[in-house]
This record gives C-alpha cells, sequence and structure tokens, in this order.
C-alpha cells in the first residue's frame, strides 16, 4: 500500500545539476513538497494524477503519473527560462557639426506620448491567462465556449490551484532574499524549515502578502514576528 500511494525522483537541469528547492503540486489533491538539496523528492500521489514542477527562471514541467513511476525513481529536467539582454546603448561621438549630431540624438517617442494623451495604463504585475469566473450564470457562460471547457474539464480550478502555489512561492522567495537565512536561523528557526515557516505565516496572517505587494520588508517581519511564537511551539511538539 505505500508503494502504490508514494513515489519519488529527482529534479535535474538541462545540464544535468540537481535543482534544489523545486515546488511539486499534485494537481489532482492538492499536496506539494519541496526538493532537498540533492535535489530529492517525494510526494503522495496515485495513477493519472498530474504533478506540475516549479521553479522560478525554469519552465514549468508536467507529469501524468503511471504504474512503472511507483517501481522507478523519476528523473525530472527543467529547461531554463532564456534571459534577454538588456538593451546596450551606443553612445554617439559629436561630429561637430550642430545640425547632424542634434538630429543623431532624436527620440522617437510617438508611442509613449499617444499612451500618455489616451490614457492608456501600464501593464503592471504578472500576466497570466484569466481564470473562468464559474460563478457566473450558466446561461452567460454558454456564450463563451473556453470557459465551458475549462470548467466541464477542471482546467480553471488546476489554474487556480497553480496560480496559488506559483504566488506562494514567489513570495517565499522575496522574503527569504530579503531577509537571508541568517535572520531565521537566529530566531531558531532551522535552515530546512525557513520556507515552511514563512508559508505557515502568510497562511496564518494573508495580510503579510499586500506588504509584499508594496516591497515593506519592515511590515512583513513585523507580522513573522508575531507567527514565530506559534509555530516554534507547533515545532517542539
Amino acid at each position: 500500500m505505500y508503494a502504490q500511494n508514494f513515489l519519488s525522483g529527482n529534479v535535474l537541469s538541462e545540464g544535468g545539476f540537481v535543482l534544489q528547492n523545486v515546488t511539486i503540486v499534485n494537481m489532482k489533491n492538492g499536496n506539494k513538497t519541496f526538493t532537498n538539496n540533492e535535489g530529492y523528492f517525494k510526494i503522495e500521489a496515485q495513477k493519472n494524477d498530474e504533478l506540475r514542477f516549479i521553479k522560478e527562471n525554469f519552465e514549468r514541467e508536467s507529469k501524468v503519473i503511471q504504474n512503472v513511476d511507483f517501481l522507478i525513481p523519476m528523473f525530472i529536467k527543467l529547461d531554463r527560462i532564456p534571459i534577454e539582454i538588456e538593451e546596450v546603448k551606443v553612445v554617439i561621438k559629436p561630429t561637430g557639426d550642430l545640425n547632424k549630431d542634434v538630429n543623431r540624438l532624436k527620440t522617437d517617442y510617438s508611442k509613449e506620448i499617444l499612451q500618455k494623451k489616451i490614457g492608456l495604463p501600464q501593464l503592471r504585475g504578472i500576466q497570466r491567462e484569466k481564470v473562468p469566473n464559474t460563478s457566473l450564470p450558466l446561461a452567460i457562460l454558454s456564450l463563451n465556449p473556453d470557459t465551458i471547457y475549462k470548467t466541464a474539464s477542471g482546467e480553471a480550478r488546476k489554474m487556480k490551484t497553480l496560480y496559488k502555489y506559483e504566488d506562494m512561492h514567489r513570495n517565499i522567495n522575496w522574503i527569504t532574499k530579503q531577509n537571508g537565512d541568517e535572520y531565521f536561523i537566529s530566531r531558531e528557526i532551522p535552515k530546512e524549515k525557513i520556507k515552511e515557516f514563512i508559508e505557515f505565516s502568510i497562511l496564518i496572517d494573508p495580510q503579510i502578502t499586500s506588504y509584499i505587494k508594496a516591497n515593506n520588508i519592515s511590515a512583513v517581519n513585523f507580522r513573522l514576528e508575531d507567527a514565530l511564537t506559534i509555530y516554534l511551539k507547533r515545532l517542539r511538539k
């Protein structure tokens, strides 16, 4: 029974290097885990469950579980997302001809000017595919075949679950990066429990996410201190 309910494996980069702190989510039951320092993971699953592998700066990977996956450790490869290099600015050396130099320095701001005049807003935040509103009346849903498909197939629920875990993973990484491991270790949080503690704090105090959006680490840490006592009591049980 144990072998049928749990599977394990390793997550590697395209270069064959182990990837730690990869989030693995079972899209069917919502269970999740993280890879350890050796890229190893173990998670509860059943045949035909879909696992999603998520790590910042890497392409997401999906895996539908088959019987053989419970017998042989899985090896999942994640491809790194290409990072665009910032535009290189070329400094123009003056020629001595004033008219010629001025013309060479002219910049086309027509797009920005038009955007400002018509009040076109800038895109902010993370751009995602919109999750269908499944609470709308059936008569309205029937006007959009894509919404019907995503609702009936369960894709809308999967999208919500995935976005939820992506946001949590991103928030945990932001807090960890802002504070550093020593901040948590000095407060008796073991290094391997840092991400777990941050997630626990956000779950019991959702207000933390609003401070993250405002890039207010001081307010975030104030809230974390409130959750610290509760977490340490549970950790010591």
